[in-house]
């Protein structure tokens, strides 16, 4: 997991293998995991200290659920960029 993404608390991400792309803000997630429907991704979109994460509905037919999650406290006040990667 990217040191940046650890900064959301968001369930399972830290467990599942991906691969992030980034284009300013939004952000897509393609994940090691594969239902019998097709592949487990994710579209995700920063704002301030949150990070809004839609899953495909293959994702969400697996227990995923859509999230807004916020940046820790502890990384929010280092004020840097909470996508740079380590």
């Amino acid at each position: 997991m990217s040191r940046s993404l650890s900064r959301f608390p968001i369930p399972l991400v830290s467990t599942i293998a991906y691969r992030l792309s980034r284009a300013n803000s939004l952000l897509t997630f393609d994940f090691d995991g594969w239902g019998a429907m097709g592949p487990w991704l994710a579209d995700g979109i920063l704002l301030g200290d949150s990070l809004i994460v839609k899953y495909n509905d293959v994702m969400l037919w697996t227990d995923f659920e859509d999230g807004v999650y916020l940046q820790t406290i502890k990384a929010a006040s280092r004020n840097e960029d909470p996508m740079r990667r380590s």
